[in-house]
């Protein structure tokens, strides 16, 4: 039998003061885990000193957290005495419970048989931390409670792949995991990674979104800004208070640089730095089914599923009738255009494009659309192989990559996605394993 302390690594920042909360155990004491799996958190909070002079714009977090991961297959002996009690269990703000790496948390028994390789050192912990719209909307019951504009997960040292994710519901229990702490995917990857993903909470995040998001200009974005802000006085309906919220969600999301722009700030085990690597984007196509409002004056577009419109408030909807009109949906060679632009202008910033496509539903699996009770029709599922095809077409372009998720789902079969289009555990597993491989390529 081997045993190995657990323990927070040393952290060597001098730029920072980081306190941080008691940890949450997320497996008891004596319980069996696996190799990466997540034990246990802690919330940070981490404030630049006087004499840190570079702008960290997603410093603006309320809150970072610390995930500690199993570093091999074994079982869990925690110290009875980690717990500091009451709210400095859940909060690191005013805490005065600092980064010590010289308290052991526990100890973890791994047999000598069953040992198997054990995560590296440096890759023992996650840090994570999310844009969160409304702070009192945290419960501080999880990893990343609460509603966020965006989210971001980290390995603590020398990260070398700068990932953006912006995808639909399919693919979100691959990219977040079980734990909504991204430690398959951090863990599975070849090289240190910083993911940024943009959930599809209100806006759906489409190619051409993103494209405009990179195109406009700081006049641009105060325009924008001033006329969402003024849309705020208008609110009269008895549930202004969703629309309100909504048109929050709308000015942090519009109203301010891309994130493909934006290069994240980030705390790691030597410092604070900020991560300038072209970004690896992810997008998915089947984001381009939402229906896109384009804004009559202003050069900013919204991409909603009819499921969330439905779900909108009333003066929100009625916003987007008065101020904006319904697109057509883009012809397969528009779209086509959109990622060659999209593509260049990643590549300009030294980034590349990769796109999941999307299940054609050949092998007889209905699809139920969100908030719907009909199967995909015939004509659905023809532009789904159109659309395919002209991923493959731009693949052999070298304008982007490829994530195949229709061949996946294919190899493993259906059964995997009941469905249709949201896959199971075996499914989830291997999307993994497949983005893993293609941000390696």
């Amino acid at each position: 039998m081997n045993e190995i302390e657990i323990s927070l690594p040393p952290l060597k920042s001098s730029a920072t003061a980081v306190e941080r909360s008691s940890f949450t155990l997320l497996r008891r004491d004596g319980d069996s885990v696996e190799r990466g799996e997540p034990i246990a958190f802690c919330t940070l909070v981490v404030y630049p000193r006087s004499d840190f002079t570079a702008s960290v714009p997603y410093f603006d977090q309320i809150e970072h957290y610390v995930v500690i991961l199993a570093p091999g297959a074994g079982r869990i002996s925690w110290n009875s005495d980690i717990s500091e009690g009451g709210w400095r269990d859940w909060l690191a703000v005013g805490s005065n419970i600092r980064w010590n790496d010289s308290v052991p948390l526990g100890r973890m028994t791994v047999s000598a048989l069953d040992r198997g390789p054990l995560l590296p050192e440096d890759r023992r912990i996650i840090l994570c931390s999310g844009r969160r719209m409304v702070p009192t909307s945290d419960v501080r019951g999880s990893i990343l409670p609460g509603w966020y504009e965006r989210v971001r997960a980290w390995n603590p040292h020398d990260i070398s792949t700068v990932l953006v994710i912006a995808t639909t519901c399919q693919l979100r229990p691959a990219i977040m995991g079980d734990y909504r702490s991204f430690h398959e995917l951090l863990t599975q990857s070849i090289r240190p990674l910083h993911v940024t993903y943009l959930p599809e909470t209100l806006l759906i995040p489409t190619a051409r979104t993103m494209l405009e998001g990179l195109s406009r200009d700081e006049r641009e974005r105060e325009q924008i800004s001033s006329i969402v802000q003024s849309w705020f006085g208008d609110l009269r309906g008895s549930d202004r208070a969703l629309s309100a919220a909504h048109l929050a969600f709308l000015l942090a999301t519009v109203g301010g640089p891309s994130p493909l722009e934006e290069p994240p700030v980030v705390l790691q085990l030597d410092g604070v730095k900020r991560l300038t690597g072209g970004p690896c984007v992810l997008l998915s196509v089947d984001s381009e089914t939402a229906d896109t409002y384009q804004h009559q004056t202003l050069p900013f577009s919204l991409s909603f599923p009819k499921y969330i419109y439905t779900d909108c408030g009333s003066d929100f909807k009625r916003i987007l009738d008065e101020q904006f009109y319904l697109q057509k949906e883009q012809a397969p060679e528009d779209l086509a255009q959109t990622y060659r632009q999209l593509s260049k202008a990643l590549a300009q910033r030294g980034g590349r494009l990769l796109i999941t496509n999307t299940i054609t539903l050949e092998r007889g699996s209905p699809l139920f659309l969100p908030g719907t009770l009909h199967n995909i029709s015939k004509a659905s599922s023809h532009r789904a192989r159109v659309l395919n095809d002209m991923l493959y077409q731009l693949e052999d372009e070298g304008v982007l990559s490829v994530v195949d998720i229709d061949t996946l789902s294919a190899s493993i079969g259906v059964k995997h996605i009941p469905d249709g289009a949201h896959g199971n555990g075996v499914f989830v597993r291997a999307v993994q394993e497949l983005i893993a491989r293609s941000i390696a390529l």
